[in-house]
């Protein structure tokens, strides 16, 4: 199940709430050896700024220069999906240390060492979901204040402030987009057709743990944090793998987990 209250499924994301470090190590032997070694530093920054990939390694005797552009690649390939298949955001990663060969290191050893290191920074942190949330804008005449705003208190909107124009007020609020559709429905109801709104994307919000939903994937061996929209999981199958979700105290998971 994936809902949205507009075009298309709802955009969620993740990101972390404190710094953590992951490392990553390749040693293969087959078809040739290859070696890398890369550890990295994941920490939050201000919402809104997206994702940073940062190289701090200042000995080009650990990592040289041309392989963090491959760790880079491991790095944001991890990111686009996230720990349980939502994109990061708002999230800085560095790359602070690393190891190399001078015969076995290639690209792709250091673009999987870059994917495996943020990848366990990731499992130690936990990242949390963050939900879209809209700013909308509802002009109503005054004798309606009182249900707009019951209605508002159902749907967790942050209301910024109220403007008065004559007979009607001016409502300015930010709610969940998982909200909106719903709301958006019962203002005619409410306002006896007489409400208008306009609104626009304003960013995103940590999404409340009593709306999220643990379930495990066994062929990505790892308990994954979805929302919950409208009391179902956001999805049954993970979104990494395609792999079917189960809870994480299923008698199937119990014998996944080794």
């Amino acid at each position: 199940m994936q809902k949205s209250s507009m075009s298309g499924r709802l955009q969620y994301r993740e990101t972390v709430r404190t710094p953590g470090t992951g490392q990553g190590r390749v040693i293969r032997q087959s078809a040739g050896s290859e070696y890398a070694y890369v550890e990295v530093l994941v920490e939050p920054i201000e919402r809104g700024q997206g994702f940073s990939f940062v190289d701090r390694v200042t000995e080009q005797d650990r990592i040289p220069s041309p392989f963090i552009a491959h760790v880079e690649t491991g790095v944001l390939d991890v990111a686009a999906r996230g720990f349980s298949g939502f994109g990061l955001t708002d999230v800085a990663v560095s790359v602070i240390d690393g190891s190399y060969h001078d015969t076995d290191s290639t690209s792709s050893a250091f673009a999987d060492a870059g994917a495996m290191a943020l990848g366990n920074a990731l499992a130690q942190l936990a990242p949390v979901i963050l939900e879209p949330v809209l700013l909308v804008i509802l002009s109503v005449p005054i004798r309606f204040l009182s249900p707009v705003f019951g209605a508002l208190n159902m749907r967790r909107a942050h209301v910024e402030k109220t403007v008065h124009h004559g007979d009607k007020d001016e409502v300015i609020f930010v709610l969940p987009q998982s909200e909106f559709g719903d709301y958006r429905q019962e203002i005619p109801i409410i306002s006896e057709g007489t409400g208008t709104l306009s609104f626009r994307f304003a960013g995103y919000r940590e999404l409340p743990e009593g709306l999220t939903m643990k379930l495990y994937c066994a062929r990505c061996e790892r308990e994954m944090v979805l929302p919950e929209v409208g009391g179902e999981p956001y999805s049954r199958t993970c979104l990494i793998c395609d792999t079917d979700l189960e809870p994480p105290d299923s008698a199937a998971v119990r014998g996944a987990i080794r």
